[in-house]
Formats: structure tokens, sequence, C-alpha cells
């Protein structure tokens, strides 16, 4: 449950950044809630990941459960894994520095990503309690 709250949180948490107008930050923070969403759900299905990136869980999961219902959210967030953290909390620390900055993010990338982190966290929560 604890992954789960986490994800919940950095939803939360990139709702303030985009009112602050974080854009950057707050498209960071729905991508790893993303991220989190889909490793929960990897173990929840019993499945070993090789890897913890965005598209590597998608695949792995893919595999077990058809996730076609987020597949839009997931190319969305993965397009934004070159932003790079330049001043962020503890949770940017993972990200690679990239070849874009957070400034070119902007207020209709984070309601997006947001939307789309919110939708994965959905369908975590959705086959959790159905089972």
């Amino acid at each position: 449950m604890n992954q789960i709250n986490e994800s919940l949180r950095l939803i939360r948490s990139a709702e303030n950044h985009l009112i602050n107008k974080e854009f950057g930050i707050s498209c960071y923070e729905s991508r790893l809630s993303a991220i989190i969403s889909l490793k929960k759900l990897a173990d929840y299905l019993n499945l070993e990941t090789k890897n913890n990136t965005l598209r590597e869980l998608y695949k792995q999961i893919n595999r077990f459960l058809n996730l076609n219902s987020i597949k839009y959210c997931i190319d969305y967030l993965d397009s934004l894994k070159n932003l790079e953290i330049s001043h962020c909390d503890t949770y940017c620390a993972d990200e690679i520095p990239g070849s874009e900055i957070l400034e070119y993010a902007n207020k209709d990338d984070a309601e997006r990503a947001i939307k789309c982190s919110r939708e994965i966290y959905n369908f975590l929560l959705n086959i959790i309690n159905l089972n």
C-alpha cells in the first residue's frame, strides 16, 4: 500500500506545482507517479521486473494484462522522459539528465501529464480492488 500512497502523493504534488506554474516539475512528478503505479501493479501480479522505466514496465505487464486502455497515457508520459531537473525535491533525483530543461514544459503538458498519471493510478486501483 505504501507505493499506492506515494503515487497519489506525487499526483497531488504535481497538481500543486501546476497551480504554482512549475510545469516541468509537475510533468516530472506525474511521470514518476505512473512509474510507481506500474511497479506496484507488476508487484501485485508477481512479475519480476527487469527494468523500472515506464516503457519497460508497460511492456512487461502488458504480456499478462491488457493495458490498451492506458496506452495513450504511457506513450504521452514516456515522451516526457528527457526533462532535466535543475531544482526539485528528492523525488526528482532518479531521472537521467536529459536534453530538455523543465522550462520547455507548459501548462497543457502538465495538465495532460496529471490526467494520465491519474488514469494509470485509477487503473491500478481497479485491478487491485477487483481481486
